[in-house]
């Protein structure tokens, strides 16, 4: 009796095509999925840098709004329409009872506000606007415009001075990445006093 083989099948050569193909598309899915997740932590952490610094600036901000510019803290003279570069910003409250001074310090990387009464007997509290240690701030500065006291009685009638106060905050915040990245953030808003008249 004669036996009939069937000729069906794969041979050799394309099982191991087939494999061929079957393991460099996992390769690629699995490289996408791995890119995809990546970027996703990236993300989650670039978002949590700028909520933290956002934090810091909303702040500030109210602070500024809350208050006016403390001009007798600075020897602002009549040559520039900006204080520019400061570290530090001294803020009178509307009825000047209390004072408060938003202070950058460079080497631990920290913005934070001392609040007191006004006086010189007073004893300040002082409060940490970093969130967390996982942010750092590497640059901070308050730019005031004008220079000098629009609402002082000697420039009242120098048309120069005629400018609604106004403070430009500028931040640099950089954080490390789980992957070990570096990545920064620059961040800046303008503020108008709503202050028409200084009290104090």
């Amino acid at each position: 009796m004669k036996k009939n083989f069937s000729q069906k099948g794969f041979t050799l050569v394309e099982l191991l095509i087939a494999m061929t193909i079957f393991v460099s598309f996992v390769g690629i899915l699995i490289g996408s999925y791995a890119s995809i997740i990546r970027g996703q932590r990236e993300a989650d952490e670039y978002r949590i840098m700028y909520s933290e610094s956002r934090k810091i600036f909303e702040t500030i901000v109210q602070e500024l709004r809350d208050g006016m510019v403390d001009y007798k803290k600075y020897n602002a003279n009549d040559t520039g329409n900006v204080i520019g570069g400061l570290d530090t910003l001294y803020v009178v409250s509307k009825d000047a009872s209390m004072q408060s001074s938003i202070v950058y310090d460079k080497n631990d990387g920290v913005v934070s506000i001392k609040k007191g009464k006004f006086g010189q007997d007073s004893t300040f509290e002082e409060f940490n606007l970093n969130l967390s240690d996982l942010v750092k701030v590497i640059d901070f500065k308050f730019y005031v415009s004008p220079s000098v006291d629009p609402y002082d009685d000697e420039n009242v009638y120098k048309d120069k001075n005629q400018l609604h106060p106004k403070v430009t905050v500028y931040g640099k915040f950089v954080r490390e990445f789980g992957n070990g990245k570096e990545y920064s953030m620059e961040l800046q808003t303008t503020v108008s006093s709503r202050i028409y008249n200084q009290v104090y």
